[in-house]
């Protein structure tokens, strides 16, 4: 995930073969993205969402990954 910090627009970008779960969750634990992707890149715009941190939950068929997000406009 990348660029951290940025200001709500993030690069995922899954290795694995297989389909990917992305989940990102507010500081209230509210998931406020939840999106199904191909292996690839993909393009996150939180650019909506007020300044802070999130939580990226990525899950695939053998696990997930978790990892902080901060937005800073």
């Amino acid at each position: 995930v990348y660029p951290n910090p940025s200001s709500g627009i993030f690069n995922v970008t899954a290795s694995a073969a297989k389909q990917s779960l992305i989940e990102v969750y507010n500081s209230f634990g509210e998931r406020i993205l939840n999106s199904t992707r191909a292996p690839g890149s993909l393009l996150i715009d939180l650019s909506a969402q007020p300044n802070g941190v999130y939580l990226i939950r990525v899950s695939q068929d053998k696990g997930s990954n978790a990892k902080p997000i901060v937005i800073q406009k």
